[in-house]
């Protein structure tokens, strides 16, 4: 479970609260047109991974580890975007994990088949 410090406390968080965490605190870019936020989250996405290959690259080149602060909290920047990006494809931190679990057993027993993966995350995620 995700932490959220609160009034000096630290309580879990669960990918629900996560969400909803993220939606509460989710600012509206541009025209507000669906095509802008999903490129707005997109872009947001692929900017903080490229901080969190930052950081990693800095403590490598100087033969430290990286600070594990920081590491939360670029990854935590790394999973608010990805969980809105998930959200304006009608999907959840959930079902994502429900996608790459199933896929990564698959390949395992079956080797790489995109095809039939995708037709059967589909049939897994079901109508959510």
């Amino acid at each position: 479970p995700v932490a959220q410090r609160s009034m000096g406390k630290v309580h879990a968080m669960t990918t629900q609260e996560f969400d909803a965490f993220v939606n509460d605190t989710v600012k509206l870019y541009g025209d507000g047109a669906e095509w802008t936020e999903k490129l707005y989250a997109g872009l947001g996405l692929g900017g903080e991974a490229g901080e969190v290959q930052e950081l990693l690259k800095k403590s490598y080149r100087a033969r430290t580890g990286a600070d594990r602060a920081e590491v939360a909290m670029e990854c935590g920047d790394v999973l608010w975007y990805l969980s809105r990006v998930l959200r304006l494809h009608g999907l959840t931190i959930e079902d994502a994990m429900i996608a790459v679990r199933y896929k990564i057993n698959a390949r395992k027993l079956h080797g790489k088949q995109p095809e039939l993966e995708r037709a059967e995350v589909y049939h897994l995620l079901g109508d959510r």
